[in-house]
């Protein structure tokens, strides 16, 4: 019988954002082989997911689980705080296989990351009961849109940060038929925040449109009159509110129906067609977005 015992430790090196020393939270995994998953920060250190391995069934299960757990929790921090977190590093290793008397260690490799993000977040003793259930949290699909919007947090630069969330809001609001369209995005924006439909599209002046659908669509298409710089002013300015708006969308969308029966998310994160390629549009201007509504 094959069975592989040991840890995988993973950090997340911070940069430009601190998680405050917390302790040890302990979240439960759904592997029947993993013993226990800790996820803790000390003194502002990197931020350490350690996974631990009673009984996998081979070195290869025991390295893509560990792996798995800790983008999830990771890719759970993003979303939660508003976070950039690229891909996480194997820092440390212990494992050791036991196949047929003989035990022999596992050896694997890690990959660098570095993280960029907006703020500092404290999080504080009272809040760790909170996070630990989030980061249990199992609805179906939510993985998919959280990896999508850890990539969107990922971009440098705040106009490409802003369409792709808004890609991600597309997909999580589409019509009766699955497919994206502007009217349903405005109405879940309309119904979960105070911003209303008030900017005429310039070429159909009977629809009108949120502040974050224009912004959208004078990126994502020539439009008569805009100013590019501007645009991009505007969107710096909203960028962390649409964040605030697609975070909530996952929490609720997820855990209904109309998620179960949209698949794109996964397609998405497959292919990478999250990015639109960009042209830049000069010193201080807004990129143009080469996408379509």
């Amino acid at each position: 019988m094959n069975v592989v015992k040991g840890t995988l430790k993973y950090t997340c090196d911070v940069l430009g954002f601190i998680f405050r020393s917390f302790e040890p939270l302990e979240v439960r995994a759904t592997e029947p082989w993993v013993e226990k998953v800790v996820v803790e920060c000390r003194n502002e250190t990197p931020l350490e997911v350690t996974v631990t391995f009673a009984s996998a069934p081979s070195a290869e299960t025991a390295l893509i689980s560990g792996r798995v757990i800790c983008r999830t929790i990771v890719g759970r921090l993003a979303l939660q705080y508003g976070l950039c977190v690229q891909e996480p590093f194997l820092a440390a290793q212990d494992l050791e296989e036991d196949k047929d008397g003989r035990t022999t260690k596992v050896v694997a490799g890690g990959a660098p990351m570095v993280c960029n993000g907006k703020d500092s977040q404290k999080i504080s003793p009272q809040d760790l009961p909170g996070l630990k259930v989030e980061l249990e949290d199992q609805r179906p699909n939510r993985q998919n849109y959280e990896e999508l919007y850890r990539i969107a947090m990922q971009a440098v630069d705040n106009v490409d940060r802003y369409m792709s969330l808004y890609r991600i809001l597309s997909l999580l609001c589409p019509n009766a038929q699955g497919k994206e369209v502007q009217k349903c995005v405005d109405d879940f924006i309309e119904q979960q925040t105070k911003e209303k439909r008030h900017f005429k599209r310039p070429d159909k002046t009977s629809v009108l449109e949120t502040v974050y659908t224009r912004l959208r669509n004078e990126v994502g298409h020539a439009r008569p009159g805009v100013d590019l710089a501007h645009t991009r002013r505007e969107m710096d300015g909203r960028v962390y509110e649409l964040a605030a708006v697609v975070k909530k969308a996952i929490e609720i969308k997820t855990s209904n129906r109309l998620a179960e029966k949209h698949d794109s998310a996964a397609d998405v994160v497959s292919c990478g067609l999250l990015r639109p390629k960009t042209q830049q549009a000069g010193s201080g201007a807004a990129s143009r977005i080469d996408t379509t509504v």
